[in-house]
This record gives C-alpha cells, sequence and structure tokens, in this order.
C-alpha cells in the first residue's frame, strides 16, 4: 500500500502531508492550500482561504535558511467535537 501512495506522489495524483505529532495523509488536492486539525479527535480538514504565495520570503532569516515553500496546520476543535459534552 505505502509502495503505491509513494507512486502516487511521484506522479502528483496525491500530495503527502505531514502533520506535526500525526501520521503522515495522503491529499487528493494538490494544489497548495492550507489545513485545520482538531485538538480533540484529531481529524485533519481543508480551510477555506487563500494561499499566500510567497509568505515563506517575508521570514527574517537568523539560521542561514533557504526557504523553498510552506504548510501550514491551524489547530482548533471541529463542530462535532463542540456539540459532545
Amino acid at each position: 500500500m505505502y509502495r503505491n501512495l509513494q507512486r502516487l506522489c511521484e506522479t502528483g495524483e496525491i500530495r503527502k502531508r505531514e502533520i506535526p505529532g500525526e501520521a503522515d495523509r495522503f491529499d487528493h488536492l494538490c494544489h497548495d492550500h492550507y489545513h485545520a486539525r482538531c485538538v480533540k479527535c484529531g481529524r485533519v480538514f481543508d480551510v477555506d482561504m487563500e494561499y499566500m504565495t510567497g509568505l515563506e520570503k517575508t521570514i527574517k532569516d537568523t539560521h542561514g535558511f533557504v526557504f523553498t515553500g510552506h504548510d501550514i496546520v491551524f489547530q482548533g476543535i471541529c463542530a462535532e467535537c463542540q456539540e459532545k459534552p
């Protein structure tokens, strides 16, 4: 299975997303976009907002990095978990 996922990533049919503190996830939306992770249940959702092209170019670098892109994962509580007592 993982070999097939890797092949799909290589052909651009899916994208691998690394979620901090979670297992890697694979996304069928291959364009740049942001995600939100529910801190209660761990589910990951796509965020409906414009991708900020070039955001990494605004970072003041003090560590010698060459920034090549960015992934942002917002945190919050999903609607389903908000309804639970």
